[in-house]
């Protein structure tokens, strides 16, 4: 259409219901003129525009192998001065044991054994109980530490370290989470006399190696207790040393200096499996290499179903948020920093991530292959302070409780989509 320039001057009459017509007559005539004359064919340039259109195409992996495996993985975590200590057992196969080691005075290297009245410290008994809980039973020994334990202590690391010729402390009784209460555990008096002596000395503070809370096979609970955390001025553990000062009850109070738990499971045989305290984690691989190139990802989520019967939830309920992490690099797995969160659907055993849609368009512009970890959500309370387990139906399992990817993709007829 070519280009046409009007100049139109209107000179206002006298009679103004005349001039209102006139104005309203040609400014419709205009109009019209307009709107038949521009009724033509595209010019070259805007005719590529009619015939670009977007396909969006929704696949899932019911359809497509998306998800290529699953596999359980275990990653160490650092227990010590985290605000709890998890003690117990279920069915000897899940196991929780503590080690404590107390802040003592270097100003009592006179008192005997035969001086104590008492030596007992302290535990507080908080609101997670994994296990019996209808009628939770607690019991464990205590034992001397061979060796000064690490602060990134594992359970194999203590378990190492029981001097089993040493037991210094028992404790065994129904416990009640219903019930604020504190419970008391008797020290063998020639230890704790024996501390008293070595803190004086500084040559000898190294053979102060704390203790171990070890469970036995009477316990049908994992219990946690209360204890310091790193940066918190609380520390509820205290150990009490009640002595005979020359006819006089002096009393010796002492708290719990570095303190932790380490927890042990077996390793899980279902293929998609979380569990806190030790830390069981699953990575989940993706490939995509079924798909197109030069596709853009409008939308991506994840959908778990969790298998309760093989699952086993605590007293603090079950979980209503699990965690993905991406990695990088699948060989070292790097972490890259990036989590993305599966919710629960109430009133369902579902959880979906609601979009990953960013670590597939990354993958889709690298080799089209990448690894998420899922974990319980990476909280003191949540990932360190319980054992509690989740256990998600798998790939081989049938179509309604399998793992769902759902993706939404766009290609362009005019690039080449089909590049892989």
């Amino acid at each position: 259409m070519k280009n046409i320039v009007f100049r139109l001057s209107i000179v206002k009459p006298h009679n103004s219901k005349k001039y209102n017509i006139l104005t309203t007559s040609l400014l419709l005539a205009l109009i019209a003129f307009f709107s038949f004359s521009c009724n033509e064919q595209p010019t070259a340039i805007g005719s590529s525009f009619i015939t670009d259109t977007i396909n969006i195409v929704p696949i899932n992996n019911s359809v497509t192998k998306l998800i290529a495996s699953t596999q359980p993985k275990r990653e160490e975590l650092l227990h010590m001065n985290n605000g709890g200590l998890l003690i117990g057992s279920i069915n000897d196969s899940t196991k929780a044991m503590a080690c404590m080691r107390f802040d003592l005075p270097d100003t009592f290297p006179y008192i005997k054994a035969e001086d104590i009245v008492s030596a007992k410290f302290t535990l507080f008994l908080s609101n997670y109980l994994l296990g019996d809980i209808i009628n939770p039973f607690l019991s464990f020994k205590v034992f001397k530490a061979k060796n000064i334990y690490e602060l990134n202590a594992t359970w194999d690391t203590l378990y190492n370290l029981i001097d089993y010729t040493s037991i210094v402390g028992y404790f065994s009784s129904k416990i009640d989470i219903n019930v604020a209460k504190e419970y008391e555990i008797e020290l063998d008096k020639n230890m704790v006399a024996q501390w008293l002596r070595w803190q004086a000395d500084t040559s000898k503070l190294a053979l102060i190696t704390g203790i171990l809370l070890v469970p036995d096979g009477n316990s049908n609970v994992i219990a946690r207790f209360d204890a310091q955390e790193l940066g918190i001025d609380y520390y509820p553990n205290i150990l009490t040393i009640n002595y005979n000062n020359s006819g006089t009850i002096t009393t010796i109070k002492c708290r719990a200096g570095i303190e932790g738990a380490v927890s042990t499971a077996p390793f899980p045989s279902e293929p998609i499996t979380i569990q806190a305290g030790v830390s069981y984690r699953t990575a989940l691989d993706f490939d995509f290499s079924s798909l197109p190139g030069l596709i853009s990802i409008h939308k991506a989520s994840l959908e778990l179903t969790l298998n309760m019967e093989k699952s086993q939830i605590g007293t603090t309920g079950l979980d209503s948020v699990i965690a993905l992490n991406l990695y990088v690099d699948t060989v070292k797995e790097k972490d890259y920093g990036i989590y993305y969160y599966g919710f629960r659907q109430s009133g369902t055993n579902k959880f979906i991530f609601p979009s990953i849609s960013s670590a597939v368009e990354k993958w889709m512009r690298q080799d089209k292959k990448g690894r998420m970890i899922l974990h319980i959500q990476s909280t003191l309370e949540k990932e360190y302070l319980r054992t509690d387990k989740l256990v998600f139906y798998g790939l081989n399992d049938p179509e309604p409780v399998r793992p769902k990817l759902n993706i939404i993709y766009s290609t362009r007829p005019g690039l080449n989509c089909n590049n892989k």
